[in-house]
């Protein structure tokens, strides 16, 4: 049986989750929710409107999964995906960046 798994943080907490890294994780797990790269007090705000064509996304070669990324921290559906979909674990990664001036 699969355990459901919710990842919340960096892509190193992710990755363990990625069939290209981890090639048979689906046999023990499911990973039903993720939030990457957003800021705990950012996933507790209320939700952004915005309008997606504004937006640039091309500053990089991900930029779709950039846009995937950004699109679903401003939509807020974190909690609410995990209140949804119930996993068994949530694996959370509280990585800090410091900006020295």
């Amino acid at each position: 049986m699969q355990k459901k798994i919710a990842c919340y943080g960096s892509c190193i907490t992710r990755d363990n989750f990625n069939s290209k890294l981890n090639h048979n994780y689906k046999e023990r797990y499911r990973c039903v929710v993720t939030s990457e790269h957003s800021s705990i007090i950012s996933v507790l705000s209320p939700e952004v409107k915005f309008d997606s064509e504004k937006l640039d996304y091309t500053v990089s070669k991900f930029a779709s999964r950039n846009k995937e990324i950004a699109e679903a921290d401003l939509n807020k559906t974190f909690l609410r995906d995990l209140i949804e979909n119930q996993p068994d674990y949530l694996i959370m990664d509280i990585f800090l960046i410091f900006f020295l001036g």
